[in-house]
């Protein structure tokens, strides 16, 4: 058993994360003792869409103001357009056009795969909060969007004068992959589960289902979230949420696990 100082040590850690994003919290849980145990439970796919080749290829030639990235996959998406219409180039943006990021793991993919800092990074995604980004009047702005996402923020944005372009970007769709997991649940072998999005636990239940197991399987190791909108989704699955991150981060998910298993320690008198 791990010890109160370390309380990771040697646990194993279930990454849904896509295998794109899954490197930042594999490195954190590995520093803390942890062992990652790889099972993407989702990654992208591109529609087969004219317009937004098109949308792209303006993009790369400076014909947007702004773009507006409320994910990380967002981030990939652009990144993966530009290098189709520029291929053998860095898919760097423009010098003139400027990103307005929801979040800090936004922010953080635009500066990293874009090669440009979020001129405008609320910490939350609220929509109004967008609105506060220092837009020029009939700004030129490009949303990227999920296949989930709902028009209302191209309104919200349109209706603040600026001239919008919303295109479904990407879709998420299960992953495949990883570790056996449904085998490593039986035979106990996982201390946590942790999830970044409420699609990260709708797929993980369809994998596990898919691969010869069940939520009954899921619910037998704690759950970890990034945000109320997946720890609600993965309570309403029945799984044991143990921990939500704080803040919405891959350090506060994994600072969640600290708390929770130095308590489970500290409860069964287990100390250095």
């Amino acid at each position: 058993m791990a010890p109160l100082s370390r309380p990771l040590a040697g646990r194993r850690v279930v990454n849904t994360r896509a295998a794109h994003q899954a490197a930042e919290l594999d490195r954190l849980l590995r520093a803390e003792g942890a062992e990652p145990l790889a099972y993407p439970c989702l990654q992208l796919a591109v529609p087969a869409d004219p317009r937004l080749e098109a949308a792209w290829r303006a993009l790369a030639e400076g014909r947007f103001d702004w773009v507006v990235l409320t994910s990380a996959n967002a981030a990939q998406a652009v990144a993966e357009g530009l290098g189709r219409v520029r291929p053998g180039r860095p898919p760097a943006l423009p010098g003139r056009v400027r990103v307005a990021a929801v979040g800090p793991a936004t922010a953080r993919s635009a500066q990293e795969l874009l090669g440009v800092e979020a001129a405008w990074a609320p910490p939350r995604f609220r929509a109004g909060e967008l609105l506060g980004a220092p837009f020029e009047a009939g700004a030129r702005v490009l949303w990227p969007r999920s296949a989930l996402a709902s028009d209302d923020l191209a309104r919200l944005l349109a209706g603040a004068g600026l001239r919008v372009t919303s295109l479904e970007a990407y879709r998420v769709v299960p992953g495949a992959g990883g570790v056996d997991l449904p085998r490593l649940l039986r035979s106990g072998e996982v201390d946590a589960l942790t999830f970044a999005s409420p699609s990260a636990v709708e797929f993980a239940l369809l994998r596990v289902s898919r691969e010869g197991g069940s939520a009954e399987l899921l619910r037998r190791a704690p759950a970890f979230c990034i945000g109320e909108a997946t720890a609600g989704r993965a309570a309403g699955a029945g799984l044991p949420v143990a921990g939500i991150a704080e803040p919405h981060t891959a350090a506060g998910l994994v600072a969640s696990l600290v708390r929770h298993f130095a308590s489970h320690d500290a409860k069964r008198g287990v100390g250095p």
